[in-house]
């Protein structure tokens, strides 16, 4: 549905995910159209962290259609939950989770979703959520996210990795999230970890090729 000469209208939702952390987001919609309305066709976008990353207030703005924006754990206003800023890098599948909580939360209500897009991080969550449930997205819109995880976080990390040189060795990154810095903790789980990722995804190529 075109917003045609209608107001866009901003809702806040705050959910509550199974360990009772909260999940910030804001909900776009037609002032011809009750935010309650149960058929309408939903766009849910997530973007590297937080829900005003980038280019994902201003795309809200302009689509013709129903939109909501989140943030992930640990961002925005969402909570941290129960893991350290530092393990950030192994986070991921969390993140995944806070994606199925919101299309849990729609689909529940009788909404349709049409589309997820995420970029970068984002991106891969997107993917990775629809290789959990192949059947539940209609589109994907995948921007600058990467099927392998171990070449992105070794690549950004090539001046560092040799010091990963003994058992419980590791090293710091820092990283500017939602407009704050973090301090990012890299070890050789977190690469074992990211490679793992990859077989996952290797998954989700051949789901999305079929």
């Amino acid at each position: 549905m075109s917003h045609g000469q209608s107001r866009l209208l901003e809702r806040r939702l705050v959910l509550k995910n199974r360990n009772n952390e909260k999940i910030a987001g804001i909900l776009h919609f037609s002032d011809v159209l009750s935010s309650q309305d149960q058929n309408t066709d939903q766009l849910i976008n997530n973007g590297n962290g937080h829900k005003n990353y980038l280019f994902f207030p201003l795309l809200a703005s302009k689509l013709p259609m129903t939109s909501f924006r989140f943030d992930f754990r640990g961002n925005g206003e969402s909570d941290l939950g129960d893991k350290p800023e530092e393990d950030n890098y192994e986070r991921i599948l969390d993140e995944v989770d806070d994606l199925n909580l919101i299309v849990n939360y729609f689909i529940s209500r009788n909404w349709k979703i049409n589309t997820v897009l995420g970029h970068s991080r984002g991106g891969s969550i997107c993917f990775l959520a629809a290789l959990q449930r192949p059947f539940l997205f209609r589109n994907i819109v995948n921007i600058s996210g990467r099927f392998f995880m171990k070449k992105g976080i070794s690549y950004e990390n090539k001046d560092h990795m040799h010091l990963l040189d003994g058992q419980d060795s590791f090293f710091s990154v820092i990283k500017s999230q939602s407009g704050r810095e973090k301090t990012l903790k890299v070890t050789k789980k977190t690469i074992k970890y990211w490679e793992n990722l990859d077989l996952k995804m290797e998954k989700c190529k051949c789901h999305l090729r079929c």
